[in-house]
């Protein structure tokens, strides 16, 4: 019985006992507000509720108090009248405040919007705010101000419906496979494999910790000397010999079994002693590299970025399975589509092809969209008015449109003849690139305004699992596409074939050894199959038309700046209140350029690029090694990869050279810019004496000479300023960006077009306030003015 059903059989009965939580002692306000008559019905009747306090005023000179009071069930709030002989007022109408209320329904005066108020009789029970330090005020948030605050962001509207709208998606998945005969099976969420090959993977491992500890132990009990182990040895060498003179000389057997066991202890106290000995701090190493052997599961551990490959295990045995979990990607993005940890929808089918694999992924949106639509409206609603006024529109166009289907081959002609008729896309258009989001969306918002399946990929740009067609240029793999999100769903039919598996294991460069038991599923009983992998934060974007995915997850895990709070929360001295909180609603105070700051930050990004460097040396290097490997045992496509790889290398460490260079360039010009401003300071102060000791002589002049040189200072101020920001492209330049654009390169397809050396962007002008410069006599210029007036002329260009 959906809940719709059981709102309309509750309101047949009219009783409110019928409505009580089965857990808890009220009636939750969905049950009384999402009656079809708005609660009409129930008026008379006795409820206790609880909620927290949206809004509250007092009225009739404070002799009463109306409350608007929410328990997340549901976006409507019930209306509460309080009277002054019931309770202090004044702590039940401040914002936040937590209240268990017992009163009677009635029904409000004509004209009003509710159907339905309740007026107290009792308060039970009331959790106080303190609205000086309260982070929610009535006034409208930001969602990004509500990020800072995200232990307390459920209390606002927009986020609690997202979370209803969140736990109905979950449910709709679960009914939908089960209805169909799925079989849900819990994936492990640390794995030894890389289902994507990318390489972006949370690594697990205790050795950290372990060598954290051994460190301390050291210093608490340092390890003994090499002195005193030989001194250990030679005691058990005494021990030994008096043992092997007592047995000579035909001692008793009392004699010998003591000399013996003083003997035994003498040894286990050198073994102790060896043992701790070899003990070194840090982290164990073999052969130059960390020694996993000992780690905690004796060999390296990352965090699963999908758990189809396990899952596949499952759909080889007892045939339609799905797993429903979190998933992890190391990506270095700040993006508005990116997560560290998300949550992956992924069914998998035995004995089905990819056109099998599209119409499971097709009926599978629909019942999603459909399912809101039916069992979610009111917050679809709420949705709809706030955030995406297209959204229930869209739900119904993909719940009821059939899905277009076009292979990757036409949708790259189709965006071709776009380009050609004047459309301009950001993603150069040709075969063989991964279709970026303007061209998803532009196939399914303007080409086809409905939604749309992409099939047949090329092999280059997807993953190793995925079959390979008989054209050996692409795979069986397809994406669905959504209006407003593009790539909602991944999926492919799997290749069954042990040859060709092992083979496209081999041409992407990674090792066996971690998916010998994924091939062994080629070996015994292979069977066909095929599944995906539906985003599950996307879909919940697309459903509700919010612009940033770290909005419709609880608690977003993403990549934070390197010494910035990683906690769940913000420490309590960053909590925002008061007047930091209107700060941050309002906008912050612009921050003072320092150049010996700027000094420092630059000197530390090049110490970054020079160890960038060298690691991308060293690999370009290991390719070449990799390449000679594959000549010899006749690889000739896996040696001609690592070329590539090496090549790639060679270009990156190229552009960190550029980077360097401009960041050189950048750090002479604010060491001339710091000296010219504190020469020019020198000179003010000495103007500021001069006028003070001239003021008995009424030099009219030497006002006028002030105000020049407090102008000509506030130029060089602005100079400085603007010297302090980077230039062009070295705007915003910090390490975290720059090691993200790496990841993309070395991630980047590895075809020989794409191959050529890329051109960095030209530098853009600093626009120096010009200001207007006091008019002066000409007299012979110094050294300082020369440079002064050089780098004028610099930065005018």
């Amino acid at each position: 019985m959906s809940l719709s059903d059981q709102m309309a059989a509750a309101s047949i009965s009219t009783s409110a006992s019928a409505l009580k939580h089965a857990f808890s002692d009220r009636v939750p306000i969905r049950s009384i507000l999402c009656l079809p008559d708005g609660g009409a019905s129930l008026s008379g009747q006795r409820v206790r509720v609880g909620g927290w306090v949206k809004t509250g005023r007092k009225q009739g000179s404070g002799s009463f108090a109306f409350l608007e009071v929410s328990d997340g069930t549901c976006p409507a709030n019930l209306q509460v009248i309080v009277d002054a002989s019931v309770a202090d007022l004044g702590s039940l109408v401040q914002t936040g405040t937590c209240v268990q209320l017992e009163g009677t329904l009635k029904e409000p005066p004509e004209g009003t919007k509710q159907k339905i108020e309740l007026r107290v009789e009792e308060v039970v029970h009331v959790g106080p705010v303190d609205p000086a330090k309260y982070p929610l005020p009535k006034t409208k948030l930001t969602l990004e101000f509500l990020r800072d605050v995200v232990h307390l962001r459920p209390k606002t509207n927009t986020i609690s419906a997202i979370a209803r709208i969140r736990n109905a998606l979950a449910y709709a998945t679960h009914t939908f496979f089960q209805n169909h005969g799925f079989l849900y099976i819990h994936t492990p969420i640390i794995t030894t494999s890389d289902c994507e090959g990318a390489g972006e993977m949370f690594q697990v491992t205790t050795l950290i910790s372990e060598a954290d500890k051994l460190e301390k132990e050291l210093v608490k009990n340092p390890p003994p000397s090499e002195s005193e182990v030989e001194a250990a040895r030679l005691v058990v060498k005494e021990k030994g010999e008096a043992v092997a003179q007592l047995k000579a000389a035909k001692a008793s057997q009392t004699d010998i079994t003591e000399a013996v066991a003083v003997l035994s202890k003498a040894k286990e106290s050198l073994s102790k002693l060896e043992e701790r000995f070899k003990l070194k701090p840090g982290i164990p190493q073999k052969d130059g590299k960390i020694d996993y052997g000992v780690d905690f599961f004796a060999r390296q551990a990352f965090l699963t970025v999908s758990g189809q490959l396990q899952v596949e295990t499952f759909a080889c045995a007892v045939s339609t399975v799905y797993t429903f979990g979190p998933t992890f990607r190391a990506e270095n993005s700040h993006t508005s589509r990116h997560l560290a940890e998300f949550w992956m929808v992924e069914p998998e089918i035995a004995f089905a092809d990819l056109k099998d694999d599209m119409n499971c992924a097709e009926a599978y949106v629909k019942f999603l969209c459909k399912w809101l639509l039916d069992n979610c409206f009111d917050d679809m609603e709420f949705m709809a008015k706030n955030c995406d006024k297209g959204c229930i529109d869209r739900l119904r166009m993909v719940a009821s449109t059939p899905f277009e289907r076009v292979s990757y081959t036409e949708a790259v002609d189709i965006l071709i003849e776009a380009v050609k008729g004047g459309k301009q896309f950001e993603n150069k258009v040709e075969w063989g690139i991964d279709l970026a989001s303007e061209h998803e969306r532009f196939l399914t918002e303007v080409k086809y305004q409905k939604p749309v399946i992409v099939y047949n990929y090329p092999k280059g740009i997807k993953a190793f699992y995925m079959r390979l067609n008989d054209d050996n240029k692409t795979v069986a793999a397809m994406d669905v596409l959504v209006p407003k999100v593009g790539e909602l769903i991944g999926g492919s039919q799997r290749e069954e074939r042990y040859e060709n598996i092992r083979d496209r294991i081999l041409e992407m460069g990674l090792p066996t050894e971690p998916y010998e038991w994924y091939l062994d599923l080629r070996r015994y009983g292979t069977v066909k199959h095929s599944g995906f992998g539906l985003g599950f934060e996307r879909m919940i974007l697309f459903a509700t038309g919010m612009d940033n995915i770290r909005d419709v997850i609880p608690f977003p895990r993403l990549l934070t700046p390197r010494g910035a709070s990683v906690t769940d929360f913000p420490p309590r001295a960053q909590r925002i209140t008061g007047g930091k909180m209107l700060g941050r609603l309002f906008g912050k105070p612009k921050q003072e350029t320092n150049a010996l700051s700027t000094l420092d930050k630059l000197n530390e990004t090049l110490e970054m690029l020079e160890k960038k460097e060298k690691v991308l040396i060293k690999k370009a290097a290991a390719e070449v090694e990799k390449a000679k490997e594959f000549t010899k045992a006749k690889n000739k496509r896996a040696a001609i990869q690592c070329l590539k790889r090496k090549r790639l290398y060679e270009q990156q460490v190229e552009q960190l050279g550029n980077f360097q260079l401009r960041i050189h360039d950048q750090m002479i010009m604010l060491e001339g810019a710091k000296a010219t401003t504190e020469t020019v300071d020198a000179l003010r102060t000495g103007a500021a004496a001069m006028k003070a000791m001239q003021k008995a002589t009424n030099i009219d002049d030497v006002d006028k000479t002030m105000d020049e040189i407090n102008e000509q200072t506030e130029n060089m101020k602005q100079i400085q300023e603007a010297l302090s920001t980077p230039i062009g492209a070295a705007a915003d330049f910090d390490e975290d960006e720059l090691e993200a654009e790496l990841e993309e390169l070395e991630g980047a397809e590895l075809e020989e077009e794409l191959l050529q050396p890329a051109t960095t962007a030209p530098k853009a002008p600093v626009q120096v306030p010009s200001g207007q410069r006091p008019v002066r006599p000409a007299p012979k210029r110094t050294a300082e003015e020369d440079e002064l007036a050089a780098l004028q002329a610099e930065m005018a260009l």
